[in-house]
């Protein structure tokens, strides 16, 4: 509860009213009787008239420990560390809590601030302490750190509380150590030896440090995030994307988006009759285990959050996870005619006799000495047909042999008629050729 000053003034608390704050709230512009029955009046009510009768703390001066603060101004601390150099020793000082934040009471913040401070503060101490970075980049880490401090809300920090660890890389989700680098802090190295900061200032230059990936700085815009996901989904019957929160209501969304990309990882119509939490839990862990995309909450409690930047911070990840890949489309089967007849078991030579009308070819009359072993030789070959009957060529291999003898018969048709052709030629062209007398005379 944030007391403003018209109702401080209404309640005779601020005695006259000053457009100077210094005046405004000077002790002798403020009726201390009337601010002390103003702090008793304003806890009875936020604790619904059920606060006993208590006395208030004294303070150093034996008085009750009650005062106004003004919040229209904010201080912070330029920077949060410097090293000082004296005769070749080094001290390293860092600002933790009030003294590098002033803290916004009425928010709360100024507790949760003062433990992010000191943990980013025992962080530069383990790097000074390791030796391997040079104090020009100690300091400048430490002010990148100190650049997300003044920005950390409970919606942009890390909400796995317990995986904190002194790195600050567990608490902040969009840390980046770079954003000061080492020549921007010179100011903060006071040395009475000016050689030392040249020498690091070389050592520095000579590292080779690892490019990193170009990577989007922020989330991308929820709209175009929806927007991805409604074309994505548009085939998918009882899914309707209309904001960020209907994304993870039903726990449909992300299962069928995994299911459009990569349906060996997950099967959509296994999970329809899940209830949310669940089937964002199945899709969390698939993401995680899968896509290593880690999980920023629980099935449960993305279902019913309203942490919208949580929400597109998550989807962003995914989006990009996908937009290098080509959904998965699953081509519909083609349905051919079915006749009384199954054509796969027709074979080629079932069609060829069935149309043409058998003929009989007799064969060649075999002499005499050769006639018993013709007779076996038919015999034998019609006993080895009924023992081993032909298998059945499929509907492919049946094309493939009817265009083949088509192209045959056409192939040889065309041969005897260009043959044809030839001779007809040489008679009406004989003299020229000079075949006459040997045409007519044979």
């Amino acid at each position: 509860m944030t007391a403003k000053k018209h109702s401080l003034i209404e309640k005779g608390v601020i005695k006259q009213d000053f457009a100077d704050t210094e005046k405004l709230l000077a002790p002798e512009n403020v009726d201390k009787e009337a601010l002390q029955q103003y702090a008793i009046e304003a806890a009875t009510f936020s604790t619904n008239y059920q606060m006993p009768n208590l006395e208030f703390a004294v303070n150093h001066y034996g008085q009750p420990d009650i005062a106004m603060f003004d919040f229209t101004s904010m201080y912070a601390a330029e920077n949060a560390s410097k090293v000082v150099e004296r005769n070749g020793y080094r001290l390293l000082k860092i600002l933790v809590g009030d003294s590098l934040l002033e803290p916004f009471w009425p928010t709360g913040s100024g507790c949760a601030r003062g433990f992010l401070s000191s943990l980013d503060a025992a962080w530069a101490i383990r790097s000074w302490s390791l030796g391997t970075a040079s104090p020009l980049e100690v300091l400048a880490e430490r002010e990148s750190i100190y650049r997300l401090l003044a920005q950390t809300t409970p919606d942009n920090l890390n909400k796995d509380w317990k995986s904190y660890t002194l790195d600050p890389a567990t608490r902040y989700p969009n840390f980046n150590k770079a954003v000061v680098l080492s020549h921007q802090v010179v100011a903060l190295f006071d040395t009475d030896n000016p050689a030392s900061i040249e020498r690091m200032k070389r050592t520095s230059n000579e590292k080779v440090h690892d490019i990193p990936k170009k990577r989007r700085r922020g989330n991308l815009d929820n709209e175009v995030l929806l927007n991805w996901l409604t074309e994505q989904l548009k085939e998918v019957d009882g899914i309707e994307i209309t904001d960020m929160g209907s994304v993870f209501k039903d726990g449909k969304v992300l299962c069928a988006i995994i299911h459009h990309y990569r349906p060996d990882l997950l099967e959509y119509s296994a999970i329809i009759h899940n209830d949310a939490a669940k089937n964002n839990q199945i899709a969390i862990n698939v993401l995680e285990k899968d896509l290593g995309i880690p999980p920023v909450m629980t099935g449960s409690e993305l279902t019913m959050t309203e942490d919208f930047l949580s929400m597109a911070s998550y989807l962003t990840e995914i989006y990009d996870c996908f937009r290098g890949e080509i959904p998965h489309v699953k081509h519909p089967k083609l349905d051919l005619p079915v006749a009384n007849t199954k054509m796969s078991e027709i074979s080629f030579k079932t069609i060829k006799t069935s149309n043409i009308p058998p003929t009989i070819t007799q064969p060649n009359r075999p002499s005499s000495r050769h006639k018993h072993k013709h007779t076996d030789m038919v015999t034998q070959k019609v006993g080895s047909v009924d023992r081993k009957p032909r298998k059945r060529r499929t509907m492919e291999k049946v094309g493939a042999s009817v265009m083949f003898h088509l192209f045959l018969n056409g192939f040889v048709q065309a041969g005897i008629v260009g043959i044809l052709l030839f001779l007809l030629d040489i008679i009406i062209n004989s003299e020229q050729y000079g075949f006459q007398n040997y045409i007519f005379s044979s």
